[in-house]
């Protein structure tokens, strides 16, 4: 497993991915002090705002798209063969290639939450603590697409796992919208079945604590817990799952 991991991170660096993280910083920096620089004593406000969306959409957009395609790419230029050949186990191959995009996405998380971090501080004082919730949700966001765009992956084309990985994050946060409307206007059935589809469906709204950080300044009794107990426990059930159907699957 530690060779799978070493070479899936050679090959990131071969492609010079951290060159658009820290591009993706100077982005954050450059907007951030232009956002702030127009604004009247919301500096911080501006930096945080534009920091955390441009990192969320950063890491969600890596994690679904090395997700579809450092698997998906060996099985379909036949590499894969190849390389089971020199492990013990399928799925240490799987593992060791899931570990080094994690690794590759808390890069991004550790070099962009400090860039973000900075500017803020240069901008005003700031809650540390729900600062940092905030980058473990995301974090935990980002986990979870890359755990269903792997298991996609096992199932589908990369163009089509690739859509659906998509469609499962925007969905995933409008749900919980969706389902307090339909509380309140809808019919028992469309309750129903909208809480039965958000019973499997990932809740991404449960990590979202940009407004908390921004605007309410603190966290609502037993939602970390729940949120992060939450994010373990998908996280867990989609890697067993990959595990599962990655040492099933025909590559025949």
């Amino acid at each position: 497993m530690k060779s799978i991991v070493y070479y899936t991170l050679l090959e990131l660096h071969r492609e010079r991915v951290y060159l658009f993280t820290f591009l993706m910083g100077f982005f954050i920096a450059l907007v951030s002090l232009l956002g702030s620089s127009l604004s009247y004593q919301v500096g911080q406000m501006v930096t945080l705002d534009i920091g955390l969306g441009v990192l969320t959409l950063l890491m969600v957009g890596q994690a679904i798209y090395f997700g579809v395609t450092m698997v998906g790419e060996d099985l379909a230029y036949k590499t894969l063969y190849m390389v089971l050949q020199r492990v013990k186990k399928r799925r240490d191959y799987l593992l060791g290639k899931t570990i080094a995009l994690l690794l590759l996405l808390f890069f991004n998380l550790l070099v962009l939450g400090l860039v973000i971090y900075f500017l803020a501080s240069y901008e005003g004082g700031m809650k540390i603590d729900l600062y940092l919730f905030s980058l473990m949700g995301i974090f935990f966001e980002s986990t979870i697409i890359l755990f269903a765009s792997v298991n996609l992956t096992l199932y589908f084309s990369r163009t089509i796992s690739l859509m659906i990985a998509i469609c499962i994050y925007f969905i995933g946060h409008s749900l919980h919208s969706a389902l307090e409307i339909i509380e309140k206007k809808g019919s028992f059935l469309e309750v129903f079945f909208l809480k039965g589809v958000f019973f499997v469906w990932p809740d991404f709204h449960l990590f979202n604590l940009k407004q908390y950080v921004l605007y309410e300044q603190f966290l609502p009794e037993n939602f970390l817990s729940r949120a992060f107990a939450y994010g373990l426990c998908y996280c867990f059930f989609l890697l067993c799952l990959m595990v599962i159907r990655f040492e099933k699957k025909q590559l025949d």
